[in-house]
């Protein structure tokens, strides 16, 4: 029996890293261009969904491993 992640946990987890490192970039132009609206930020919504995305990957592992 290996541990393996589970396909959409692994899935999630690289979409999470890319969410969060896009939310990061989009914040840091966002910044430098002062264009940075909070309710509009791009750079808010990806890290949100970077991080849901990251949780939603820890717990299918948690899961997983019950």
């Amino acid at each position: 029996m290996s541990k393996d992640i589970p396909l959409s946990g692994g899935i999630s987890l690289i979409l999470s890293i890319c969410s969060i490192i896009g939310g990061v970039y989009f914040l840091i132009s966002e910044i430098m261009s002062n264009h940075f609206v909070l309710l509009q930020s791009k750079g808010i919504l990806f890290l949100s969904l970077g991080i849901g995305l990251f949780f939603t990957f820890r717990f299918q592992v948690l899961d997983a491993k019950k």
